[in-house]
């Protein structure tokens, strides 16, 4: 990290003829109460001195192997020992089973899951409570992760890594007209679906 922070601070320099202000990045493990974030304490943020108030987010996946696993990260509280109301729990298993499988059905890879019909499991999720209780739809099953791709333009990396089946997965988290609608709110959040400005020649 420490490597990349030098290289990036060597090439603005050197972009500014090696003269002008150094930029300054820090990384904030999952902060609270920044610039009015909705997903305060759900990721991690990568601010610049530049623009204090700007904030890359930052979401870490993890796999869990079963139910089970996830259980024991949305059941209890943020001190670790709080049980959590039985019914929020519920909510969020049923949200990820019932997207899941409607993922699975609308796909060609029903087959693969033939025999775990109705479990999700193995997935992968946020390795965080907040996240996955915000955001419980937002998973991978691992034939969209794996293999990564590295077939994706993004700015001016022409090899960015990035998951194997994209679309299934962005078609979940943001529905099925994720390409010409958005959410104002965000991710999860309310304000209704407006539709994107598409230019017109």
């Amino acid at each position: 990290a420490a490597r990349a922070r030098a290289r990036s601070l060597a090439e603005q320099r050197a972009d500014n003829g090696g003269t002008g202000p150094t930029v300054e990045y820090a990384y904030h493990i999952r902060p609270a109460g920044h610039g009015g974030n909705d997903d305060d304490g759900a990721c991690d943020l990568i601010t610049s001195s530049l623009a204090p108030r700007v904030a890359v987010r930052v979401y870490v996946l993890r796999r869990y192997r079963a139910s089970h696993d996830l259980l024991r990260l949305v059941s209890v509280g943020d001190d670790g020992r709080t049980a959590r109301p039985l019914s929020g729990i519920e909510r969020i298993m049923s949200e990820i089973e019932s997207s899941a499988a409607a993922s699975v059905s609308s796909s060609n890879l029903s087959g693969m899951r033939s025999a775990n019909r109705g479990d999700p499991f193995p997935l992968y999720h946020f390795d965080n409570r907040c996240a996955v209780e915000r955001l419980p739809a937002h998973f991978f099953l691992p034939e969209e992760l794996l293999p990564i791709s590295r077939q994706y333009g993004f700015g001016p990396c022409l090899e960015a890594p990035g998951p194997h089946l994209p679309v299934r997965a962005l078609r979940r988290f943001h529905g099925d007209d994720c390409f010409t609608h958005y959410s104002p709110g965000g991710a999860g959040g309310g304000g209704g679906r407006r539709q994107l400005y598409q230019h017109r020649p």
